[in-house]
Protein backbone atom coordinates (compact mmCIF):
# COMPACT_ATOMS: atom_id res chain seq x y z
CA UNK A 1 0.00 0.00 0.00
CA UNK A 2 1.27 3.36 -0.62
CA UNK A 3 1.36 6.42 1.48
CA UNK A 4 -1.54 8.62 0.72
CA UNK A 5 -0.01 12.33 -0.72
CA UNK A 6 -1.98 15.07 1.55
CA UNK A 7 -3.31 17.86 -0.71
CA UNK A 8 -1.42 21.38 -0.08
CA UNK A 9 -0.88 24.74 -2.09
CA UNK A 10 2.72 23.75 -1.35
CA UNK A 11 2.21 20.50 -3.37
CA UNK A 12 0.39 22.47 -6.27
CA UNK A 13 3.67 24.69 -6.49
CA UNK A 14 5.61 21.93 -6.25
CA UNK A 15 4.00 19.85 -9.19
CA UNK A 16 3.79 23.02 -11.27
CA UNK A 17 7.09 23.56 -10.83
CA UNK A 18 8.10 20.55 -11.67
CA UNK A 19 6.43 20.28 -14.72
CA UNK A 20 7.90 23.45 -16.04
CA UNK A 21 11.38 22.07 -15.53
CA UNK A 22 10.57 19.40 -17.96
CA UNK A 23 9.28 21.57 -20.17
CA UNK A 24 5.56 21.12 -20.19
CA UNK A 25 3.03 22.38 -17.87
CA UNK A 26 0.32 20.76 -16.10
CA UNK A 27 -1.89 22.31 -18.28
CA UNK A 28 -0.25 20.07 -21.00
CA UNK A 29 -0.36 17.73 -18.79
CA UNK A 30 -4.46 17.52 -18.14
CA UNK A 31 -5.17 17.71 -21.72
CA UNK A 32 -3.07 14.53 -22.52
CA UNK A 33 -4.52 13.10 -19.45
CA UNK A 34 -8.46 13.92 -19.67
CA UNK A 35 -8.60 16.03 -16.59
CA UNK A 36 -9.94 19.72 -16.25
CA UNK A 37 -7.38 21.35 -14.87
CA UNK A 38 -9.47 23.23 -12.65
CA UNK A 39 -9.68 20.12 -10.94
CA UNK A 40 -6.57 18.69 -11.13
CA UNK A 41 -5.37 22.04 -9.07
CA UNK A 42 -8.05 21.69 -6.23
CA UNK A 43 -7.08 18.05 -5.93
CA UNK A 44 -3.63 18.89 -5.39
CA UNK A 45 -4.56 21.30 -2.96
CA UNK A 46 -6.55 19.26 -1.10
CA UNK A 47 -9.94 20.92 -1.57
CA UNK A 48 -11.48 17.60 -1.99
CA UNK A 49 -10.00 13.89 -1.06
CA UNK A 50 -12.61 11.75 -2.09
CA UNK A 51 -11.44 8.39 -3.63
CA UNK A 52 -11.11 10.12 -6.95
CA UNK A 53 -9.44 13.07 -5.74
CA UNK A 54 -6.54 11.11 -4.16
CA UNK A 55 -6.06 9.02 -7.38
CA UNK A 56 -5.93 12.10 -9.82
CA UNK A 57 -3.39 13.61 -6.89
CA UNK A 58 -1.08 10.35 -6.89
CA UNK A 59 -1.38 10.20 -10.67
CA UNK A 60 -0.12 13.86 -11.32
CA UNK A 61 2.42 13.69 -8.71
CA UNK A 62 3.55 10.70 -10.02
CA UNK A 63 3.98 12.06 -13.48
CA UNK A 64 5.13 15.32 -12.01
CA UNK A 65 8.13 13.51 -9.81
CA UNK A 66 9.24 11.18 -12.70
CA UNK A 67 12.77 12.06 -13.98
CA UNK A 68 13.13 13.66 -17.03
CA UNK A 69 13.77 12.26 -19.94
CA UNK A 70 17.09 12.55 -21.85
CA UNK A 71 17.65 11.56 -25.72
Amino acid sequence: MTKEIIGSRQLLNEVVGRFRIKGTNLTQWCKKNGIKEPNARIYLQGDRNGPKAKEWRRRIVEAARQPMKTN
